[in-house]
């Protein structure tokens, strides 16, 4: 085990092991989501060797985590001995070739995403029309998909028409559907375009309206 000039190892089997470096506690607890579970990873990944739990409450006290007492109660409680932590008599060691260490690995931080995140690239939209320019055929047959509006009346249904096919047209062909549309005028030259078109369940009376809410307030 490689050890710098501070006495801090620079590497240990567990570490070599998974190709990272070895952790320190004191920044592994700053981790928003650190939990005691997730630290007696890091405590063994930082040691390299199987622990006891009350050596491992030992450096919690030094790392500044909790003191022993209650990070030992906590270790306690937080079921240590479960994948990748496993137990060996009174020690608690990793393996470090289980997959679920790897991802924990990744979780704390201690190594970078193995495929890297996907960019979405969106194309830009198409500009949209001026103002004065005509309306197509596909436009208006996508803006009444669902309908044409109930506020509409025939004769601003027929101006759209006419503009979108830019020709004259006999009152028969404006009776007729425009694509997958409703057809936009009915037989009697009525205002029945909203009629026709209406999908959409008229809504319901408020209560204190119609003769009902009249006698109520009565």
């Amino acid at each position: 085990m490689a050890v710098t000039t501070s006495g801090q190892a620079t590497t240990n089997p567990y570490c070599q092991a998974l190709g990272i470096r070895v952790p320190r506690l004191e920044t592994a607890r700053q981790r928003p989501d650190a939990n005691f579970y997730s630290l007696l990873i890091v405590a063994l990944l930082e040691r390299g060797e199987p622990l006891t739990l009350a050596e491992v409450a030992g450096r919690f006290e030094e790392a500044g985590v909790a003191p022993a007492a209650r990070a030992l109660a906590s270790l306690k409680r937080c079921k240590p001995a479960r994948a990748p932590v496993y137990r060996d008599g009174d020690r608690y060691a990793l393996d470090p070739h289980d997959d679920e260490l790897d991802l924990w690995v990744f979780r704390l931080g201690l190594r970078p995403p193995r495929v890297p995140a996907l960019t979405v690239v969106r194309p830009a939209p198409p500009p949209l029309p001026a103002p004065d320019e005509p309306l197509a055929v596909t436009e208006l047959d996508e803006a009444w998909r669902d309908g044409v509006p109930s506020g509409w009346s025939a004769q601003r249904a027929a101006i759209c028409l006419l503009d979108a096919h830019r020709t004259a047209m006999e009152r028969a062909r404006l009776e007729q559907p425009l694509g997958a549309g409703p057809p936009p005028l009915g037989p009697d030259g009525g205002d029945r375009l909203a009629i026709l078109a209406r999908r959409r369940r008229r809504p319901a009376a408020r209560p204190g309206r119609g003769a009902a809410g009249t006698a109520r307030r009565a």
